[in-house]
C-alpha cells in the first residue's frame, strides 16, 4: 500500500474498471486529472499510459512514462 490519499485510491480503482469495460476516454481523463494531483506516481501514470496506447496515442504514452525511466532505470515497478 502506498501513501496516496484515499480518494485518490478510490479514482484508481475507476480508472481500472473504465479500462476493463473500454471506456477508454473516460479512463484517460480520469488518469490525466489524477496525474495532474499527483505527478510522482507511477500508477497513476502506467494507468494514464495504457489508457492512451489502447486509444492509439503510442507516443504520447512512452512519453509520459520516460521520466519514470529517466528517474529509476532499475525500478522493478516503473519497469512492470
Amino acid at each position: 500500500m502506498t501513501d496516496r490519499p484515499r480518494d485518490a485510491e478510490n479514482e484508481i480503482a475507476v480508472i481500472q474498471t473504465c479500462l476493463n469495460r473500454a471506456q477508454l476516454w473516460e479512463a484517460q481523463n480520469r488518469s490525466a486529472r489524477l496525474l495532474d494531483r499527483l505527478p510522482d506516481d507511477v500508477t497513476i501514470a502506467r494507468l494514464y499510459a495504457l489508457a492512451l496506447a489502447r486509444l492509439g496515442a503510442t507516443r504520447r504514452a512512452r512519453a509520459c512514462l520516460e521520466p519514470f525511466y529517466r528517474k529509476a532505470p532499475g525500478d522493478s515497478e516503473t519497469a512492470g
